[in-house]
């Protein structure tokens, strides 16, 4: 609703359908696969330089490639990329073989001949009570939920031929998978010819359909094509290379010194309407435990701002919010006094004393 014209996303809703405890597995054993290959290809890094693992959880990773950039010097550039259409446009039969690649891949010695599922997680080491999995049958599965996705609308009944519904457990897992072994098979066969270029290609992270590039210098607009089939269409967002947004992080890079600056980038400061994303103490919701989500929220801005100013003046502004919805004054001040005590090693970059702090955030 903040985009001008408002777009229109479809979620199949899944909740009553026959196939969802089948797309639970499915999510517990890809969870478990993706850490094998996180594995897999730190080793390929290790030994060559090259990221072969772009997916990115959170904005974390990010922070720590800022902070080696900023350390020696060596920001030139940042992109980011957009896929205008993902979950409904992967084709059903390649999303199949990329799958089995992954799959099996995972599968890759003696000791990973099963997975075990339980009721909360998978795991390679056998259980009681758990579900054991093999190769063949995670295969299985995932062809029989991929042939048999169903969406209801009115009275009718549609099969879907392309794409997966956003909706299922399983759907982030399966689009995320699916391009990084898009993305793994390409750069292990151009390191075989163009190991340089490769690597101008690993300062890449990608959060589902979005993707940032440091020191890139736009050289993917050469190589997406070979990477990804011709019904996923992905698009440059930033119109400036030294600025971007990815995830909640507006991102600058200074060209004179070839250092990174960072704030918070929040979405939903774009809205033209009120979010109200914080619990208001008005109800009959307990006073003191709704006061510990601000440590979590001043961790996440103090990480992610280089400015003092920055942090601040986001602070400044959570914790108006929170005042007008009926917060208490005196224990938001000791919550700071708390994260400052308790979080020094993050907020030494700013040079500022504890009563400092708590004085700007709330000046009147």
């Amino acid at each position: 609703m903040h985009k001008t014209p408002p777009k229109q996303r479809y979620i199949a809703a899944s909740n009553k359908c026959t196939t969802k405890p089948l797309s639970n597995i499915i999510t517990k054993c890809l969870k478990l696969i993706l850490l094998q290959h996180r594995k897999y290809c730190t080793t390929i890094y290790n030994r060559t330089g090259v990221n072969t693992m772009w997916i990115a959880d959170n904005s974390k990773n990010v922070l720590n490639t800022i902070d080696e950039l900023n350390d020696t010097n060596k920001a030139k550039n940042v992109y980011t990329y957009d896929f205008s259409t993902l979950y409904t446009m992967i084709p059903h039969d390649d999303l199949k073989e990329q799958m089995k690649w992954i799959v099996d891949l995972a599968f890759f010695n003696k000791s990973k001949r099963f997975i075990f599922v339980s009721s909360y997680n998978a795991t390679w080491y056998k259980r009681k009570n758990t579900l054991r999995i093999t190769k063949e049958q995670i295969i299985e599965y995932i062809n029989y939920l991929i042939d048999n996705i169903y969406v209801t609308v009115g009275d009718y009944v549609f099969r879907q031929k392309i794409g997966i519904p956003m909706g299922t457990d399983c759907a982030p897992y399966l689009a995320n998978l699916y391009l990084y072994a898009l993305e793994c098979k390409y750069l292990k066969k151009l390191m075989k010819n163009d190991i340089n270029t490769a690597r101008r290609l690993s300062l890449s992270y990608r959060y589902i359909d979005d993707l940032l590039m440091f020191n890139s210098n736009g050289i993917m607009d050469e190589h997406k094509e070979y990477i990804y089939p011709k019904e996923l269409i992905l698009n440059k967002e930033n119109t400036n290379d030294d600025h971007c947004t990815f995830l909640d992080l507006n991102i600058t890079v200074n060209k004179k010194n070839n250092t990174i600056q960072t704030y918070i980038y929040d979405k939903r400061d774009d809205f033209n309407f009120t979010i109200n994303n914080f619990p208001n103490l008005s109800g009959n919701i307990h006073a003191s435990r709704s006061h510990g989500i601000v440590i979590s929220q001043l961790i996440r801005f103090c990480k992610a701002c280089t400015n003092v100013e920055d942090f601040i003046e986001r602070s400044k502004t959570m914790m108006t919010k929170l005042i007008n919805q009926h917060f208490f004054k005196h224990l938001l001040k000791k919550k700071i006094s708390n994260f400052y005590d308790k979080y020094y090693h993050l907020v030494q970059k700013y040079n500022i004393s504890k009563r400092k702090i708590i004085q700007l955030i709330f000046v009147p």
